[in-house]
């Protein structure tokens, strides 16, 4: 296993967490939204 190699692996991870922690928000807010205009 090289370094390049774990290196990309450690980016598409990350990129998962990100784009994981992102569309949570956006359902946090949404829902907030719906609550609120309810």
């Amino acid at each position: 296993m090289s370094i390049k190699h774990s290196g990309k692996h450690y980016l598409q991870m990350s990129y998962r967490i990100k784009t994981l922690g992102f569309s949570s928000i956006v359902k946090t807010v949404m829902s907030l939204f719906l609550v609120l205009t309810i």
